[in-house]
């Protein structure tokens, strides 16, 4: 055995029980810092490098949480411990050197360190609303120097300073505009969002930047150590391009010809190019990827839905033969108590504008008049009124008077009288309707007739 490879045999110290032995033991310790080293697999304590920030506003019913303890608003968060928000609470961490990071309702990330120097960057973690599938590691730096680094799903940034460089290490980020521009960054490219100089401060509604640019490949080392086999091709853009050159570009860019679908077109000269796609243009993609396309399709013998509405529903009908549109026989009816539209279309079905499918039928809905029912009155009560009277108020009831009855009577005071009416009191009639009535009349009493005087003659 080679000399450099032995090791000297084991000295055994004696045995020592002094107890100024033991005091002075304990004594170094203190100095030097003895610390046990952790069991085998367990996870190191996190280094405390101070304080990051403080707990300044909390909303929403819920609770905030530090190291799975309730906190409140004030609370100090120290380099190395960790954050959650439960329920609907959500709130805001204002760092110590400058910037806020927002944490949305239910949300558990994980933040490896936080440094935002000389500007003012808002964070606002949301991991309810994932918008991708694997863990996103990002480096953000913005045009004042400082950096933040965060692990998790997906954040959105809000700045106030001009530009920020975004670069992905590992997975990938979806960033959005304000003003709709999206891209998707996968691992080892960067993304440099910038606001106008003429846009306004951002807001606490400002959850996006203004404008995106990006860049594929700035940092190719990172995109090989990092990526982890992710390796995606933008899908390129296909709409308007026919059959073939479809096919052609997708072969170069990787990427295969998928499932194809039809849709109609209005002008003859779409017919045979691409109307949409699926994924859409930008969309980072792996290699071999299926693009499926809908390719614009003219018939000429595809009829479109006239106007109906409001028509008479034999000049609809008419329209419809016309354009070669079947009707259905079975159609609707709608009550209306307009006289002009009797007969007319209310509805149909598909609306105007609409291409008719083979073998589908239109559907209407027309008017049909139903005169509506004629006012009501109630007679009024006329027993022992005089008949003037009973006149007025049925005149006031909105009704007439009918037959008149008269029944003789000896009583003076009876004269004119109604002591019977009908229908009676109370019931229901139309405007207009006759009333008949029974009045009393006084009896006229004439004188006998009495025998003339004897005419005298006198003779001379």
């Amino acid at each position: 055995m080679p000399s450099f490879l032995r090791r000297p045999p084991l000295k055994i110290l004696p045995r020592i029980q002094h107890p100024l032995f033991f005091l002075l033991m304990a004594l170094a310790c203190l100095l030097t810092g003895c610390v046990p080293s952790s069991p085998k697999g367990s996870k190191p304590a996190p280094s405390s490098t101070g304080e990051i920030g403080r707990i300044t506003r909390i909303i929403g019913p819920g609770e905030v949480q530090i190291n799975n303890r309730i906190v409140s608003q004030g609370a100090v968060m120290q380099s190395g411990d960790h954050i959650r928000t439960v329920g609907d609470a959500r709130t805001t961490l204002t760092l110590a050197r400058g910037g806020e990071v927002l944490f949305d309702a239910d949300t558990d990330p994980v933040l490896e360190w936080l440094s935002t120097s000389f500007c003012k960057l808002r964070i606002l973690i949301n991991v309810g609303s994932m918008l991708v599938d694997t863990p996103c590691q990002t480096e953000a730096e913005t045009g004042s120097g400082a950096v933040v680094n965060t692990i998790g799903t997906t954040f959105h940034l809000r700045v106030t300073s001009q530009w920020t460089k975004l670069t992905v290490i590992k997975g990938e980020m979806s960033i959005r505009s304000n003003v709709g521009d999206s891209k998707i960054v996968p691992a080892g490219f960067q993304c440099q969002t910038w606001r106008n100089q003429s846009a306004p401060e951002p807001t606490p509604a400002d959850d996006f930047l203004d404008e995106i640019d990006w860049a594929c490949g700035l940092n190719r080392s990172l995109c090989q150590e990092h990526s982890q086999g992710i390796n995606r091709v933008p899908v390129p853009d296909l709409i308007g391009s026919d059959r073939d050159q479809a096919r052609d570009i997708l072969s170069r860019s990787g990427l295969k010809f998928g499932k194809i679908r039809e849709t109609a077109a209005k002008r003859r000269s779409d017919d045979g190019r691409v109307a949409n796609q699926s994924p859409k243009p930008g969309t980072m993609a792996p290699p071999g990827t299926e693009v499926d396309l809908y390719v614009y399709r003219y018939h000429v013998d595809i009829p479109e839905m006239p106007m109906l509405l409001n028509l008479p529903f034999q000049r609809a009908r008419e329209m419809l033969k016309e354009a070669g549109i079947p009707l259905n026989r079975q159609r609707d009816e709608l009550i209306t108590n307009n006289q002009r539209q009797d007969n007319r279309v209310a509805r149909q079905w598909p609306k105007a504008g609409s291409q008719m499918r083979p073998n589908t039928e239109a559907q209407l809905t027309i008017y049909r008049y139903e005169r509506p029912p004629p006012p009501m009155t109630e007679v009024p009560h006329l027993l022992g009124m005089h008949i003037d009277k009973a006149r007025h108020e049925l005149e006031r009831a909105g009704l007439n008077i009918g037959q008149t009855t008269k029944e003789s009577t000896s009583a003076r005071p009876k004269n004119g009288l109604v002591f019977r009416q009908k229908p009676s009191a109370g019931v229901a009639m139309e405007r207009g309707a006759r009333v008949d009535i029974w009045v009393y009349s006084l009896e006229t009493q004439s004188m006998p007739n009495a025998p003339l005087p004897p005419v005298l003659l006198q003779v001379r």
